[in-house]
């Protein structure tokens, strides 16, 4: 009599996921998350404030991008040196990294010390992001996976809801430096609970070595698109297009690499970037939209982000049901994502803020609930068939490209607006463009997301 209850896959409920060791590593995993959060929204609100008291305006463009550009280096150059100072010392050598990043924030004399601090801060968070990736794509069954890329979602709701308003008061009544640094402990803690559970992840194969000119020319031609969309002419627009899409296409060198020759897997992990992509360049503008394009206030388009961000965190805790359909949950979500795309430029459209502001704030809500229906069934797919001592490999390049997809929207929207009306152009008919081009990319990521989806094995 043969055993069927072991091919029955495992219920995605809380208990069943936090149960056990790896539940307590989840725990950590996500109390990392959620001091992550919080410490990216304390920075984001006040160094204005930091520029403003070191007289580091010139460098406020530069500081901004450090962290991501420093990250997005580390995690272009694959797995290997985690793989090599093993999981526990890479979550030391991170959090060492971290503490000093953020002693330099917080007793910075001058700018040029909070932007080499950032760039500390980076280097931190790229050596540890893909970990948390392995944790999930290796220690938890695909049918669970969905879940528990959720709860990840979720983590992000109090912060975004509360955070600016608490650093904003901590930044009055003690000063910017304690805003930024306090956060910090956070962080800490929950690495430090991450190196105590780190061990239960399988042994990782570190996979081919990746040429770190790879992570180098990207980070270059991120450097190079940045810089050219604060310029304008022909020149501006050209360096613009040579570093953007440079940028892009070293990306889909470092997947195509990871996915060690399979074409499912590179469809996966590119579904996920374009969601991604589509997202973040859509966040970029959406305040813009309301303020410039429309005359609204700034209350208005803070609104709009944060209606989006709150419907993905919210549609992070509903569990993905399993199903036979290939169109079905995450799919209909990038179609959600994409009408959000034609009703923000609708909105921009329409010349009227007491017309387009609703309309607005409806298309912010609408493309959150498509990413709330997408991200969790496209980062978990990414890990999907893949055998436990693999998942380090594809984990460094998930999490390049969900950081590097923050980068490539901010340039694809708001770099792309700053080059077109600094070249005249004028910013409604600017925007509204904008939205019409991330509309027709939600269309191609949906082909992609129901191709990557399809029954079928998948090569590990």
């Amino acid at each position: 009599m043969s055993d069927t209850s072991a091919a029955q896959p495992p219920t995605a409920t809380l208990r069943t996921v936090f149960a056990g060791p790896r539940g307590r590593l989840l725990i950590a995993l996500l109390i990392s998350e959620f001091g992550g959060a919080v410490q990216g929204i304390a920075y984001s609100t006040v160094l204005p404030l930091a520029a403003s008291d070191l007289g580091g305006s010139a460098l406020y463009g530069a500081t901004l991008a450090a962290a991501t550009l420093s990250s997005l280096f580390v995690l272009a150059l694959g797995p290997g040196l985690t793989v090599r100072l093993g999981f526990s010392n890479a979550i030391g050598v991170a959090t060492v990294l971290f503490v000093i990043g953020a002693a330099l924030s917080a007793l910075a004399p001058a700018m040029v010390w909070v932007l080499v601090a950032n760039v500390i801060r980076g280097l931190s968070t790229g050596i540890i992001a893909g970990l948390g990736y392995a944790a999930l794509g290796s220690l938890y069954e695909d049918a669970l996976r969905p879940r528990v890329f959720g709860l990840f979602a979720f983590m992000w709701l109090v912060p975004s809801l509360v955070g600016p308003l608490v650093n904003a008061g901590i930044a009055s009544a003690a000063g910017w430096r304690w805003a930024m640094v306090w956060p910090a402990a956070l962080v800490i803690g929950g690495r430090l609970l991450m190196w105590r559970s780190v061990a239960i992840i399988p042994r990782q194969e570190g996979g081919a070595r990746l040429s770190p000119l790879i992570g180098f020319g990207a980070v270059v031609a991120f450097a190079l698109a940045s810089w050219a969309s604060s310029g304008h002419g022909a020149l501006a627009w050209a360096g613009y297009a040579i570093g953007l899409g440079g940028a892009i296409a070293l990306s889909f060198v470092l997947i195509v690499h990871a996915s060690g020759g399979s074409r499912r897997r590179v469809v996966t992990i590119a579904a996920f970037f374009g969601s991604c992509v589509i997202y973040f360049a859509a966040e970029s503008v959406m305040p813009l939209s309301v303020v410039t394009g429309l005359g609204g206030s700034v209350l208005a388009g803070g609104l709009v982000v944060g209606v989006a961000g709150v419907c993905w965190s919210l549609l992070g805790l509903v569990p993905v049901r399993e199903s036979s359909r290939v169109f079905g949950r995450a799919p209909i979500g990038v179609v959600l994502v994409g009408l959000g795309m034609v009703a923000m430029a609708a909105a921009v459209l329409s010349g009227s803020a007491r017309v387009g502001v609703p309309l607005a704030l409806g298309a912010g809500a609408l493309v959150g609930i498509g990413m709330g229906m997408a991200y969790t069934v496209q980062s978990a797919a990414n890990f999907n068939a893949l055998e436990p001592t693999r998942v380090a490999v594809i984990a460094s390049a998930v999490a390049f490209a969900e950081t590097g997809s923050v980068t490539v929207g901010s340039l694809l929207t708001g770099g792309s607006y700053s080059l077109a009306t600094s070249s005249g152009a004028h910013a409604v008919p600017t925007l509204a463009v904008g939205f019409a081009v991330l509309a027709g990319l939600a269309v191609v990521v949906t082909w992609l997301t129901v191709g990557s989806l399809r029954p079928g094995r998948v090569e590990s």
